[in-house]
């Protein structure tokens, strides 16, 4: 059984990733509420206090006025409609200074306690998965910041999946400490990596969606403009271009997916169902389902910004269960003993 120090340290960690999942609500805001591009320099030491006066609150927005969002889509702002936007992204920002630090001091406990001595080096690597987090993160605001008022696609969806990647590192370690001896079920094997696989996958591909606003086009289901495969899917040359840089293919393509995965989590799920305990299988069913409605609602209703958040939560949480059980289908070994 794990000592005092050991579960302070996972319950921590759960706490962390607590937090990165707020962290990740309040980027979608940002992006959804088009607030994402207000700060246009970044400094993680002076950049933790907001404006103080005037004179401070003019300078940043003499800098937004610099900018492509300013200068090709919100030219008509004043220095009130910038504090607006600003609140949002300050928020996002500092959130993401709270959670580095909330990682270095669990390193700092990680190394003062001896029991803890076998997670040092994976206590690292998840202060360095965070920091990569932030670098990538300021590279997607970058992208926007040049000649076009919009995120790279690309970093977005980096930047998601490094995001859901540091939460089921977190829930591991965590697991790990709380129960030091993993047992082989029946139910795991290579399907659950392979659905595991397939979520990460639909689930990056909806970071795409969101970075194309691919899902302001063809607000129908299951039809796109009363297609199955509409007419653009490969529009641009070569054509596997089309499906990271195509808004119409990238949707598809995650409909496709989504649609895969539904069935495949479902299937699975009632071919194991006698081995599952009552909370797994209620919990896969639930997500999976609610997550297909959740998909299939923000489309339709071209995005409200409550259901598109409800969206994005609910596939971190399935995915991220789905990856933890595909992780727990080791061969049976003691961690530690604490």
């Amino acid at each position: 059984m794990p000592n005092d120090s050991a579960r302070t340290f996972a319950n921590s960690l759960i706490f962390l990733s607590l937090c990165i999942i707020i962290m990740v609500v309040i980027g979608g805001l940002t992006r959804l509420t088009g607030s994402g591009l207000s700060i246009v320099e970044w400094q993680p030491v002076i950049g933790i206090l907001p404006p103080l006066n005037h004179q401070a609150w003019q300078h940043l927005f003499n800098l937004y006025q610099q900018s492509p969002e300013f200068i090709k889509v919100n030219s008509f702002m004043d220095l009130e409609g910038f504090k607006s936007i600003f609140w949002l992204e300050y928020c996002h920002r500092l959130w993401g200074r709270v959670i580095g630090i909330i990682s270095i001091a669990l390193l700092i406990y990680c190394y003062a306690k001896s029991s803890l001595k076998p997670f040092r080096f994976k206590s690292f690597l998840l202060l360095c998965l965070i920091s990569l987090q932030g670098v990538v993160g300021w590279l997607m605001v970058r992208s926007g910041l040049q000649h076009n008022p919009h995120v790279s696609p690309l970093f977005l969806a980096l930047h998601l999946t490094l995001a859901l990647s540091t939460i089921v590192s977190c829930l591991q370690i965590a697991l790990l400490i709380k129960n030091p001896l993993i047992i082989t079920s029946p139910i795991k094997g290579f399907s659950l990596w392979l659905i595991s696989l397939l979520g990460l996958i639909t689930f990056m591909y909806g970071a795409l969606v969101a970075g194309h606003k691919a899902g302001l086009l063809y607000n129908e289901f299951p039809f796109m403009g009363g297609h199955i495969v509409p007419p653009e899917l490969l529009f641009l040359k070569p054509r596997l271009y089309n499906f990271i840089s195509n808004p119409v293919t990238v949707q598809w393509t995650h409909r496709l997916l989504a649609t895969i995965t539904w069935i495949s989590v479902n299937l699975w799920t009632l071919k194991n169902y006698s081995y599952l305990s009552h909370l797994t299988r209620t919990g896969l069913l639930v997500l999976i389902n609610l997550q297909v409605i959740l998909g299939i609602c923000t489309l339709i209703y071209y995005v409200p910004i409550t259901l598109a958040i409800l969206h994005q939560i609910t596939g971190i949480i399935l995915v991220s269960s789905l990856i933890i059980m595909a992780l727990q289908s080791r061969q049976p070994r003691q961690i530690s003993t604490f």
